[in-house]
């Protein structure tokens, strides 16, 4: 048994008053699936707590670089500080030995 059409056979005709659904002009119907609103609230509950998850991290990021940049400057003050501190600091002991009259 050969399921091809025979090229001498007609096509089989519909109704006169039965709309063609591969005519011109018109579109495929498409059935949508059933999509439960239950899920549908679900995915957004999980969304909008992703979505918070992820900007409360951000600020934090955001409050912890600004942290450590300020540690970062302090700490480079202190890093040129301390020497010069300790360079006065010792010029001052260092000059109470030395006599008054070898002073400027």
């Amino acid at each position: 048994m050969n399921d091809t059409p025979r090229p001498d056979a007609k096509a089989p005709e519909t109704e006169p008053g039965a709309q063609n659904p591969q005519a011109e002009g018109a579109k495929p119907q498409v059935s949508k699936p059933y999509v439960d609103p239950s899920l549908m609230v679900d995915e957004a509950a999980e969304m909008k707590n992703r979505l918070l998850r992820a900007l409360a991290d951000m600020e934090n990021l955001r409050k912890r670089t600004e942290r450590e940049v300020a540690d970062a400057r302090q700490s480079h003050a202190m890093f040129w500080a301390l020497p010069t501190i300790s360079a006065v600091r010792l010029r001052r002991s260092g000059r109470s030995f030395v006599p008054a009259r070898m002073r400027r």
